[in-house]
């Protein structure tokens, strides 16, 4: 015989990384440091293959959104 559950989820808790106030501020540094490298390196390529004529070949075709 199936058991099903039953349960009804009515409400859920959202935690942060860290309760402690004083770690706050240096992850979201570390957070938006890690972010802002990453968006760096992306738009990088993207004006790579775009320049540069020996990267226009099929494999980079999808690298770029335009």
């Amino acid at each position: 015989m199936e058991k099903h559950n039953l349960t009804v989820v009515r409400e859920f808790i959202l935690k942060g990384i860290t309760s402690r106030p004083e770690l706050q501020a240096p992850l979201f540094g570390l957070f938006l440091i890690i972010y802002m490298s990453t968006l760096v390196g992306n738009l990088g390529m993207v004006i790579l293959t775009k320049v540069d004529h020996s990267l226009q070949t099929p494999m980079y075709f999808f690298l770029r959104p335009w």
